[in-house]
């Protein structure tokens, strides 16, 4: 505003060259050096100074705007400059109301000598008249000043708050922002208010983007770009830190990724912000302890998941009560931290506390009561009742084709668990038969370069090496290893457990070098991801290793 101010006298003073003749010399050299200082400012820019010409030449509205506008924006750019046109300016004016002052005053002293004054014999008079008129002027000039500055100071004021409101029509801000604005406005303090909106602004700017890395994520991890969707997960969280939301998605990225860890450190930076905004008894932390509990179930520390699992029910259960949707689900995830620890019974009582309330709930529990004997007949797998495994495996199914038809992953889940117990039982081509089914299915839905057609192809593979077709066998293992190292990249346990049984292929084809290759490519994995070496894949691989190093001893 104040470089306006300085810009728009010193196009005044251009304009008004008439004064020099009136003012003199003195006023003639002010002139020059402020539009020398004009010309300065500008840079010797070739268009700015035409506009220079052409506002001396016809100084109008439209010609002294277009010079104001490049004047000012050279004045912001050398702030020194502007401070000693500014003196100049300041210095010209001086003298042309010095000049209008001893001008009004040789009037009134003539107008005075008309009504009978004579300047000779009354010399006191005529002083007292010009120090009167003297201070009139002063004060009539201060007064116009004032009127000036208040009128520009209201002019200012109503085109801020103009501006301030249309960026809070534009802008959702929150009711402490609006209150504080308010408040400044009503002491007008609009430098303040102005600093105060961009900053939020700049804040908004900022949330705006962070979701928009956030909505990315999500569009890469529906195409299995999982690095991808991390690097856009990481990019929110460091725009707005305060929001749990990006923590949690980064560490269930880690996770998919392998990296369990790291995304436990992620899912505890979440839920401490969670705690912090909402305080722990809140949906979101109960949400974010079950989700530590998985990762530490995935790496074989089952006594911790089981923790985190039982304080994520205890919180579910004070929060939303006995027979709600999250309960019945921490209750089937502790089911399978129960499992993994070789406690089938238990693990079965959880899944049917579980069950329970997935049946009480109706229409919303239909897919979870489909999983829930899907996880019962895994445990009596393990258990070692196949048969009554596939009660439940059928019960499972025959809920997922009436809710979601033929075609859908759950129906392909179920078939391959179908195909799993019946390998088991040694019906071999019944289990080839769910396999495929499993296979076709999940390939219309996913393509064929999804982890879940790894998984099936690992499983055909184990089924082929039953039947003793070793090179069919090999086959699946190797599709299943180049999918699963383009999904996840060389460093992931999935690839590990894809060298490995690849390794298995090649023993029984009699070749040993190339087994031990493949065993050492398991074990580097997982020695690198793991490096305690105290999780039962590691442990696994190690003794192939060791084995495979005594047969060719």
């Amino acid at each position: 505003m104040l470089l306006s101010l300085i810009a728009s006298e010193a196009l005044k003073i251009v304009a008004k060259k008439g004064l020099e003749a009136v003012v003199g010399k003195t006023a003639e050299d002010a002139y020059a050096q402020i539009k020398q200082k004009i010309i300065g400012l500008l840079g010797g820019d070739k268009s700015a100074s035409e506009a220079l010409a052409q506002y001396e030449q016809n100084p109008t509205e439209d010609t002294r705007d277009v010079l104001m506008a490049g004047l000012t924006e050279a004045m912001e750019r050398a702030p020194q400059e502007a401070q000693k046109l500014e003196t100049f300016v300041n210095d010209y004016s001086q003298k042309v109301q010095l000049h209008h002052s001893n001008h009004n005053v040789v009037t009134l002293i003539q107008q005075q000598t008309i009504i009978g004054i004579d300047p000779d014999k009354h010399a006191d008079v005529i002083v007292s008249l010009k120090e009167v008129t003297r201070t009139l002027r002063e004060k009539e000039s201060e007064n116009a000043r004032l009127v000036e500055a208040k009128e520009l100071s209201e002019h200012e004021k109503q085109r801020l708050l103009a501006e301030l409101a249309e960026e809070r029509g534009k802008n959702n801000f929150s009711k402490a922002i609006k209150d504080r604005l308010s408040q400044l406005d009503a002491v007008n303090d609009f430098a303040a208010a102005e600093r105060l909106l961009k900053e939020e602004i700049a804040q908004k700017q900022q949330r705006e983007l962070a979701e928009t890395y956030y909505q990315l994520g999500g569009y890469a991890k529906l195409q299995l770009k999982y690095k991808d969707a991390l690097t856009y997960y990481e990019k929110a969280m460091h725009l707005e830190i305060v929001n749990p939301l990006y923590p949690n998605e980064a560490g269930i990225m880690m996770c998919i990724l392998g990296f369990y860890k790291k995304g436990i450190e992620l899912y505890e930076i979440a839920l401490l912000l969670e705690r912090n905004i909402k305080g722990i008894e809140n949906g979101n932390v109960a949400i974010l302890h079950n989700n530590i509990g998985d990762a530490w179930k995935a790496l074989g520390e089952y006594g911790k998941a089981r923790e985190y699992h039982e304080k994520a029910l205890g919180l579910h259960r004070e929060i939303y009560g006995d027979k709600d949707l999250y309960v019945a689900i921490v209750y089937n995830n502790l089911g399978g931290t129960w499992d993994m620890q070789h406690d089938y019974r238990k693990a079965i009582e959880c899944y049917n506390l579980a069950l329970d309330i997935f049946i009480g709930l109706d229409n919303h529990g239909y897919p979870h009561i489909a999983a829930c004997y899907n996880n019962i007949g895994k445990a009596w797998c393990s258990l070692g009742d196949f048969q009554k495994a596939i009660i439940f495996y059928n019960k499972s199914l025959s809920i997922d084709i009436a809710v979601n038809g033929l075609n859908h992953p759950d129906v392909a889940i179920d078939y391959n668990n179908l195909g799993g117990a019946w390998y088991e039982l040694g019906e071999l081509e019944q289990a080839l038969d769910f396999f495929y089914k499993a296979l076709t299915i999940d390939t219309i839905i996913y393509g064929d370069s999804h982890p879940k057609i790894a998984f099936l192809y690992n499983n055909l593979g184990g089924v082929w090496r039953a039947k003793g077709d070793y090179q069919k066998t090999l086959e699946y293992c190797e599709k299943a290893l180049y999918i699963d190292k383009n999904t996840f990249g060389e460093l992931h346990p999935n690839v590990a457990v894809r060298y490995n049984n690849l390794a298995g292929a090649w023993y029984d084809l009699k070749n040993m070098e190339n087994a031990i290759y493949n065993f050492e490519k398991a074990l580097n994995i997982l020695e690198t991801m793991y490096p305690d070496g105290q999780d039962r894949y590691t442990k696994q691989c190690r003794a192939n290793l060791t084995y495979m190093h005594s047969l060719k001893k």
